[in-house]
């Protein structure tokens, strides 16, 4: 559960560091709404924030899977929404036979990223890292001292 939620909270994090707080909200998030984020439990807010700002939808059948590990197609998909809420693209992302192409496809044309991976894998703090990081242009993400 640990890195799941670690990079749910890194990729809301990184949103919102990236001005992404100004921009308006997509979906609207009803509590309860995923049966397995409870309310109260510490990290329901950043669930919240997420589905508001169109970064994360879950996993179906009412669940967000706060528990699950993520894939490539799921951070592939996450870095995608971000670029395109950033950019102002307005992209529809259309269900494919395979869930994940419209954001492999757009992924490429908007240069995130040109290689194939194994998207049903379990993907590294680092990919992740490295995907965000092309999915922004470097002045949205200010060095850290």
């Amino acid at each position: 559960m640990k890195k799941t939620v670690s990079l749910l909270v890194a990729a809301m994090l990184l949103a919102f560091s990236c001005g992404f707080s100004a921009l308006p909200k997509v979906n609207r998030y009803i509590p309860g709404q995923f049966h397995d984020v409870p309310d109260g439990i510490w990290y329901a807010d950043n669930v919240r924030v997420v589905c508001e700002y169109g970064l994360m939808c879950g996993t179906g059948d009412g669940q967000f899977n706060a528990n699950g590990k993520l894939t490539f197609a799921q951070a592939l998909a996450m870095v995608c929404r971000l670029h395109n809420a950033y950019f102002g693209n307005h992209s529809i992302f259309d269900m494919d036979d395979v869930w994940y192409q419209p954001y492999v496809q757009y992924a490429r044309e908007n240069k995130i990223t040109d290689k194939t991976y194994d998207y049903e894998a379990i993907i590294s703090r680092a990919d992740f890292v490295k995907l965000l990081a092309a999915a922004l242009p470097a002045e949205a993400l200010p060095e850290i001292a």
